[in-house]
């Protein structure tokens, strides 16, 4: 059976990686506000009013399709526009977004 300080460094441990997990998710969420800053304040000098909403859905309504923005496939562009699916918030999708942002 492990003694206390062997405890205590496990806990010490398991506590460090959530804190950095918790710094890497709000620095994705800082650096997502400050790009919306950006697009905004680019809007605003070129006369338009600011822009808050989603692009529309498909007919499923499980994804958001993003119209004249194709992805590179093969080097090769897609003729199909992209769609970013919608997920219920959990720790695979956590990890996805930190993926994607970072």
């Amino acid at each position: 059976e492990p003694g206390p300080a062997v405890e205590n460094r496990r806990h010490a441990v398991q506590f460090e990686l959530a804190r950095s997990w918790k710094t890497r998710c709000l620095n994705v969420a800082v650096e997502e506000m400050v790009h919306l800053h950006y697009v905004n304040c680019l809007l605003r000098g070129l006369g338009e009013g600011p822009e808050f909403g989603l692009p529309p859905r498909d007919k499923t309504g499980t994804k958001w399709v993003i119209e004249d923005w194709y992805p590179i496939i093969s080097g090769e562009p897609d003729s199909n526009n992209v769609n970013v699916g919608l997920q219920i918030f959990s720790l695979d999708s956590l990890k996805n977004f930190t993926l994607y942002e970072s």
